[in-house]
């Protein structure tokens, strides 16, 4: 019996020493393995096949189940879309649970910067099609065994990429992604972003949803300005132009911002708007907008027309007019553009409604002009000849307008001054057929009230 019981005692010391051995061998080996040139050539066949970048690692250092590498640099394919990936202080987490079933099991990858710049369409490599496997995603790297990732976080990430002879830049994201059923999702926060001469935007949320051959934009949210916002949602198939589907609506937006020069000393306010985008993304003249618009706080302020109407109607408020309400909606495609079911409301002065076409700077439309039947009681053969509509308390005509920036012309200015004129000359004849009694009372209100006026616009 004591001899059995030395028997199993050698066998477990045995047992023992040999598993000690080949602890200590094997962590021996993988430090080897994971410093070597080897491994390092392994990693950048990985990154090529998910992002079509070829670079380098700096050297790897294995410690206490770290993999850490101070950076990498790499260059992407003349097709790829990808002209330039970094990446500084790598720090990858393993779990030796994968190894037991041949995996490399990684928890997670903390980088402190990421940089990337490109041009064009980008090429997916098939290698970056997300597959769910247990509960790690395996990004099908082209490593000795599988490898599945559970979590990355990016400190400072960047992006610089130019589509059209313009940029689209985003600089100091915060991105945080874990693996979510067949997909990736990811959420970036605290970045900056601008495109082309815009002014710069804070991100304050774009949280997105990668999938095989598909990206979800779940909700995008950017400042533009303390009380200035844009929000919205997209889904965009990962092929050929890359088609996409957006809504996309903004608060709090001054109308300064979207205007142009001229335009922006007559028009003030802040815009509210909702619209949907559908088109591909790397072909912008095709993609079709559509949506509405509000303004809020607005007023218009010298327009030449205004400015008339003020003289003609003897009310200065005409110059610097407040609106209660102006709303419309409008479409865009191929340069093209459209603004339709515009109304612009002042209670107790003005009303127009209509529409205007355009391409790129040229535009022209038609719009109904309404103005009080009290606004009119001065102006020489407006009620008889011009504003001849009555409907909801106001009398209306039309107006044909046309122009580009700085250079706008309309026909309501033009006929008020000739039914003026055209009323002017039948005053005259009630002088010749009236006697001298009417001749005073009209040439006492002619004077007092409407032609000085008309002859210093004249």
């Amino acid at each position: 019996m004591n001899a059995f019981f030395r028997w199993v005692l050698y066998t477990v010391l045995v047992l023992a020493v040999l598993a000690t051995a080949a602890h200590l061998g094997g962590r021996i080996w993988l430090r080897w393995y994971l410093e070597s040139e080897d491994f390092a050539l392994d990693a950048r066949e990985a990154v090529y096949d998910a992002t079509g970048v070829k670079g380098r690692f700096l050297p790897f250092r294995w410690d206490n189940r770290i993999l850490s590498c101070d950076g990498f640099r790499g260059t992407g394919d003349a097709d790829g879309g990808v002209e330039a990936l970094d990446a500084e202080e790598v720090r990858i987490r393993v779990a030796t649970r994968g190894w037991i079933r041949r995996t490399w099991w990684i928890e997670s990858v903390d980088i402190k910067r990421v940089g990337l710049r490109g041009s064009g369409v980008p090429r997916f490599h098939v290698g970056a099609q997300p597959q769910v496997v247990h509960a790690g995603v395996s990004l099908a790297f082209p490593m000795s065994e599988p490898m599945y990732i559970q979590g990355v976080y990016i400190a400072n990430f960047h992006a610089a990429w130019r589509v059209g002879g313009k940029s689209l830049v985003v600089k100091n994201l915060v991105v945080k992604g874990a693996p979510e059923g067949v997909a990736w999702r990811a959420v970036a926060t605290q970045g900056i972003l601008h495109y082309g001469g815009s002014r710069p935007a804070t991100v304050k949320t774009l949280d997105v949803r990668w999938k095989p051959h598909q990206l979800d934009v779940l909700d995008a949210h950017v400042d533009l300005a303390p009380t200035a916002f844009l929000r919205g949602m997209a889904t965009v198939v990962l092929e050929d132009l890359y088609p996409m589907k957006c809504t996309v609506s903004g608060e709090g937006i001054p109308l300064s911002w979207w205007v142009g020069d001229w335009w922006r000393e007559k028009v003030m306010g802040t815009l509210s708007a909702e619209a949907t985008m559908d088109g591909p993304i790397f072909q912008p003249d095709e993609i079709e907008i559509r949506g509405a618009w509000n303004i809020q706080g607005g007023a218009l302020k010298k327009m030449p027309i205004l400015r008339q109407i003020a003289v003609v109607t003897k009310d200065p408020q005409y110059d610097v007019l407040p609106l209660g309400m102006a709303k419309g909606s409008f479409e865009q495609l191929a340069g093209k553009w459209s603004v339709r079911d515009v109304v612009m409301h002042s209670e107790g002065w003005l009303r127009v409604e209509g529409g205007l076409t355009g391409h790129d700077d040229l535009f022209e439309g038609r719009l109904l002009v309404g103005l009080p039947p009290e606004k009119l009681r001065w102006v020489p053969g407006a009620r008889q000849q011009v504003f001849t509509v009555a409907r909801d308390g106001f009398l209306w005509t039309p107006m044909n307008i046309r122009g580009m920036q700085g250079m706008v012309e309309e026909d309501l200015s033009a006929r008020i001054i000739e039914a003026a004129g055209d009323q002017i000359v039948e005053d005259v004849r009630e002088l010749l057929d009236g006697g001298m009694e009417r001749a005073s009372e009209v040439l006492q209100e002619l004077f007092n009230n409407s032609l000085p006026e008309i002859i210093e616009k004249q």
